[in-house]
Formats: C-alpha cells, sequence, structure tokens
C-alpha cells in the first residue's frame, strides 16, 4: 500500500504545512508526489510554480525526492479536448518518472520496499479512513 496525505485547505496553507511536516515524519517516504498548486507549497514551504517544476525529481531533506504534477482535478477543468488529451498525457509522464524514480530507489535497496507519499489537496475523509491513507 502506500501511504496518502491529503491536504485540506481549510486549515490554511499554515496548517497543512504543520500537518504536511508531522505526517513527513511518521511516514518516512522515498518520495512525495506533490498534486497541485496547494500540495506543491505545503511541500517546498513557498509558492512552486507548477509547470516550471513538473517533470523531474527534487531532492527534499533527508535524502526524500518530490515530484510535482498537476492535481487530477485540473485535467477535468480542461476547457478543449485536445488540451485535456495533451495534458492527460503529461499526467501520466509524471507518473511514470515517479515509478522509475521509486524503481531506482528500491533497486539501491533504500528504506526496503520504496515508499511515496501522495501529497494533494482535498476535502474527502472518505480516502482517510483506510489504513495506509492519512489527512491533514
Amino acid at each position: 500500500m502506500v501511504p496518502v496525505i491529503y491536504v485540506n485547505k481549510t486549515n490554511g496553507i499554515e496548517g497543512i504545512w504543520v500537518s504536511y511536516k508531522h505526517e513527513l515524519k511518521s511516514i518516512n517516504p522515498d518520495l512525495v508526489v506533490a498534486m497541485g498548486a496547494t500540495a506543491a507549497q505545503s511541500v517546498f514551504g513557498k509558492i512552486t510554480p507548477i509547470n516550471k517544476n513538473r517533470g523531474r525529481p527534487i531532492d527534499l531533506a533527508d535524502g526524500i525526492k518530490a515530484l510535482v504534477t498537476v492535481h487530477p482535478s485540473y485535467l477535468l477543468r480542461l476547457p478543449d479536448a485536445d488540451a485535456k488529451v495533451r495534458e492527460y498525457e503529461r499526467f501520466v509522464d509524471d507518473l511514470k518518472i515517479a515509478a522509475k524514480v521509486l524503481r531506482k530507489i528500491g533497486a539501491r535497496g533504500l528504506g526496503g520496499v520504496p515508499r511515496m507519499l501522495r501529497s494533494a489537496p482535498g476535502s474527502a475523509l472518505r480516502a482517510a479512513r483506510t489504513g495506509s491513507a492519512m489527512r491533514c
């Protein structure tokens, strides 16, 4: 199972950042995938442009890697079909990069089975109730 953090905008970015840092320590993931601007801001502690930073692993403290991508709901809000197809392909490419990073980390034997923390804005409590999902 992949540990998941769902951040909620209602607490403000400061509340998200504090909760994220707490969960980060308890999960100790090999990779954090920040899906969307709010998630990226909570991961990096500052406003982080998505398109400028997506598609490449970024080193965080303690040897953790981060990957920035769009939030899946962004794909649903795109105005035209061509843009939806293009952005969906980029999103899938980002997820393939995440898988490649995890395979590489796993091949080196760091931490046994690679762990990933997906940080994405959301307000649904439903996923937080499953065994490995966490919400802040």
